[in-house]
């Protein structure tokens, strides 16, 4: 009969069906549980659990830039400082802690299995992967260099230190300034304040913490924080960085939004002006001031245009003007042209313009200009619409301007 085949198809396949059979190294298994533990995870959408787990796979291809930019076992046993004593001043001393923390500890990163100052050290060191705070189990004291489980205090008898004044067992995080930060069970991230109901809340529609002044003054949009800055594409939710709301609703960083209100005053999103009502009625008055003074030509008179609000979403014919078109509801200029109706055609635009007196266009062109300059002069002694550019510089986040007084209320920022 036929020669029998050898069974070695279906061993192979077996042995590639179970890893443990060639044996996984101790990185394989650390990845392999890492992404069972983010697809566990409920607080996550499916989005960024792909995003997560593309991540942690990306580190195959990058290993080797990776252990390079890792810190040395010597370098992971060294005192790291917050702040070191100046010679010059008697009373300073040496802080202990990171560039971005006061804390007396380390934290180890379970996913390259290495100490770094904190989070967000590791992640300025390791280009591939974030760090999961929520999976750190262990610190190194920096007092004893006692490794040990995560905690508050070191659990060393012989030395006994607190790590921070702060310490949050969820987010994994100590915090040694003396400045006051809490803990929200629904963000289940720690951030700068007194805490919710003092001066933030938690708008469960919006799903995020906000300013207290904000509880029945905001547009609700669902996992508004969720998503990128407008500006910069920084993931908001989990920002370290100021976080203001605009009237609309959309979320913004406070330092882009200052630096978008210098040469804009619409919501990039939406296109929703985001000044404040007074002022922006104010500066709605002083543009069709200004379009009065400047009237059209009369073969304009009868051009109109189907025009939609930005503002308040009317829709209607409306008188053409080159300076600007106003809501017919609102009286906004926040406009723009859908339809041009009854204007003049080109051979009209000819024919008018060799007709003209040669010194028309410029008399009334320099007529204007004298106008719009005293009207200039007159708004800059005003500063009605807050858009003086001096007025703070590029990071400078204090609140004087006066454009953004109902939507400079920070967010509390994510720690």
């Amino acid at each position: 009969g036929a020669a029998q085949q050898p069974h070695t198809h279906n061993t192979q396949t077996q042995t590639m069906a179970d890893p443990a059979a060639h044996g996984e190294t101790q990185t394989q298994k650390s990845l392999r549980a890492q992404i069972m533990e983010i697809q566990a995870r409920t607080d996550l959408p499916a989005g960024e659990k792909a995003r997560a787990i593309q991540q942690l796979m990306s580190q195959s291809f990058q290993g080797s830039s990776l252990r390079s930019s890792l810190p040395s076992s010597d370098e992971e046993h060294a005192i790291s400082y917050h702040k070191r004593k100046q010679e010059s001043d008697p009373n300073s001393k040496d802080i202990l802690g990171c560039k971005h923390y006061e804390r007396g500890c380390k934290v180890k990163a379970e996913c390259c299995e290495k100490f770094f100052g904190c989070r967000r050290c590791h992640d300025e060191t390791v280009s591939s992967h974030h760090i999961d705070r929520y999976a750190i189990r262990e610190m190194l004291c920096m007092h004893c260099d006692t490794v040990q489980p995560i905690g508050q205090v070191c659990q060393n008898k012989e030395c006994g230190m607190c790590m921070a004044s702060y310490y949050c067992d969820v987010c994994k995080f100590h915090d040694d300034s003396g400045r006051s930060v809490f803990h929200c069970d629904d963000c289940k991230l720690c951030r700068v304040g007194e805490g919710l109901g003092i001066d933030f809340f938690h708008c469960h529609e919006c799903g995020h913490d906000m300013a207290i002044g904000l509880k029945d003054n905001h547009t609700h949009i669902e996992n508004n924080l969720k998503s990128n800055c407008p500006i910069c594409s920084e993931f908001l939710f989990t920002s370290t960085r100021g976080v203001s709301i605009m009237p609309c609703g959309h979320a913004i960083h406070l330092h882009c939004y200052r630096k978008l209100s210098r040469t804009s005053i619409s919501c990039p999103l939406c296109n929703k002006t985001f000044l404040p009502d007074e002022t922006a009625k104010a500066h709605w008055a002083q543009m069709d001031q200004a379009r009065k003074a400047q009237p059209m030509p009369t073969l304009y008179a009868k051009a109109k245009t189907r025009t939609l609000c930005n503002d308040c979403g009317w829709k209607g014919i409306s008188d053409y003007h080159y300076f600007g078109i106003s809501c017919g509801e609102c009286t906004s200029f926040n406009t723009v042209i859908l339809e041009s109706i009854d204007f003049p055609t080109m051979e009209e635009v000819r024919a008018l313009a060799t007709t003209l007196p040669e010194h028309f266009s410029s008399t009334s062109t320099e007529e204007a200009g004298d106008g719009a300059a005293e009207e200039h002069e007159a708004s800059d002694g005003e500063s009605d619409d807050g858009m003086d550019e001096d007025a703070e510089s590029d990071d400078d986040e204090s609140d004087d301007d006066e454009r953004g007084s109902e939507t400079d209320v920070p967010m509390p920022e994510v720690q």
